[in-house]
């Protein structure tokens, strides 16, 4: 009985990707392959996946061709269409860099509908303002109509995953509320608790001194 002879693959282009080497098995023993992206970036291709030519790039190709394919609207140079755009790249682009990595890398997804510009603009287009930003009420969950929201920039800037809450006289409060209410410099009000060790009530009342 003859055993079937491994394809080496390296070198092999497929769409946008160059084989590399071989990188491993994953966990269920396939061969798995490092190919390097005309954009730039690397990811791992499995081996049947090259040989019916079912991965063409690393990621980017489909998220260009699906901004590509959402700019016959009239607008595409308008504040929302950004948000939109920007939403979908840091998902699904892996070659967005440290967006990528805190959204798509991190497993956050776009919902299949907002995949069109015009999906998207169905579910959040009538409660938008230029003054408002894309917020996810859960920061750990996917871009949905359910969970996603317009609110000010300090909303969401109270609602990032990494903020630290602080006790003040019995009620829990952000460094940008605090801020708000007492009226301290935010990046101030964080150097004297974080970095200066101050306590929060002389953190919160010493008064601000103007250099000349």
């Amino acid at each position: 009985m003859s055993s079937v002879k491994k394809i080496d693959f390296t070198g092999t282009r497929i769409g946008q990707l160059t084989v590399i080497r071989e990188a491993g098995k994953d966990k269920f023993g396939h061969i798995q392959w490092l190919c390097k992206c005309d954009c730039g970036n690397e990811t791992i291709v499995l081996s049947d996946n090259i040989k019916r030519k079912h991965s063409k790039s690393c990621g980017c190709l489909r998220t260009n061709t699906i901004v590509a394919l959402n700019q016959t609207h009239g607008m595409t140079h308008t504040r929302i269409y950004t948000v939109w755009v920007n939403m979908v790249q840091r998902c699904n682009n892996p070659n967005s860099g440290r967006n990528y990595e805190a959204y798509g890398k991190r497993g956050i997804k776009v919902d299949s509908k907002w995949l069109t510009f015009d999906g998207f603009m169905e579910d959040m287009g009538d409660t938008y303002r230029d003054c408002l930003t894309l917020d996810r009420i859960d920061v750990n969950g996917n871009y949905t109509k359910q969970n996603c929201r317009w609110v000010e920039v300090l909303v969401q800037a109270n609602n990032k995953r990494n903020n630290r809450f602080i006790e003040v006289r019995g009620k829990r409060a952000t460094i940008p509320d605090l801020a708000r209410e007492y009226k301290v410099p935010s990046a101030t009000l964080w150097a004297r608790i974080y970095k200066l060790g101050w306590s929060i009530d002389k953190a919160l009342t010493e008064p601000i001194r103007r250099h000349s």
